[in-house]
């Protein structure tokens, strides 16, 4: 995919590979992929319509030096089924107001980014950071909602008038996390291990 796909109505797709090579995917109304999604060149973009949702029920990956952004109207889900999950290698950009990632297990390895440029949520979900830079733009929100968070050396960056908050979730967190920014940073329930530490304001 190069260009344009366009799920306008509630489409199903299985069998195969479908590979993003820089183009868009449009989902205008409740989809489901169980097809393998795969990141060519340097990533592309999905694009979810208000209130729709997307559900994925293989892994999706972000290659070293690839970018995903994820757009659409207030309120779209983004789910993963059974023990599909996403793992990234590089950049995933969050540029939807309320997008909102259900279940799966996601990984961010060393040396990838998470940015989130309104408000985004991670719900009923697990993640672990490893060596993960994090940027929340000014005035956007990242919320945990009963979500596992596994954490080892990242870096936040949280702008003005950003907030990151949980909510009935934990932190297992080892390592160093760094803070810079003006926004605020709210934890729920933090397990210290190993070598723990914080620096920043």
């Amino acid at each position: 995919l190069s260009g344009s796909l366009l799920f306008d109505g509630e489409t199903l797709l299985s069998g195969g590979t479908l590979k993003i090579s820089e183009g868009v995917l449009h989902v205008n109304e409740d989809s489901r992929i169980d097809s393998d999604i795969l990141l060519q060149d340097e990533g592309g973009t999905i694009t979810l319509d208000e209130q729709k949702s997307l559900t994925i029920k293989t892994s999706l990956e972000i290659g070293v030096g690839q970018k995903l952004v994820l757009l659409g109207g207030s309120s779209a889900n983004l789910e993963f089924a059974n023990s599909s999950g996403l793992i990234n290698q590089g950049i995933l950009e969050l540029d939807s107001d309320n997008l909102t990632f259900i279940g799966g297990s996601q990984t961010f390895q060393g040396g990838s980014q998470l940015s989130v440029k309104k408000s985004s949520f991670f719900t009923d979900a697990s993640l672990a950071m490893n060596d993960t830079s994090i940027l929340i733009h000014e005035n956007a929100g990242l919320n945990l909602d009963n979500t596992s968070v596994d954490l080892s050396q990242s870096i936040w960056e949280i702008q003005t008038n950003a907030v990151v908050q949980s909510y009935n979730s934990t932190l297992n967190w080892e390592g160093q996390l760094t803070k810079s920014g003006e926004g605020e940073l709210h934890l729920d329930e933090v397990f210290l291990s190993g070598n723990a530490s914080y620096l920043g304001n």
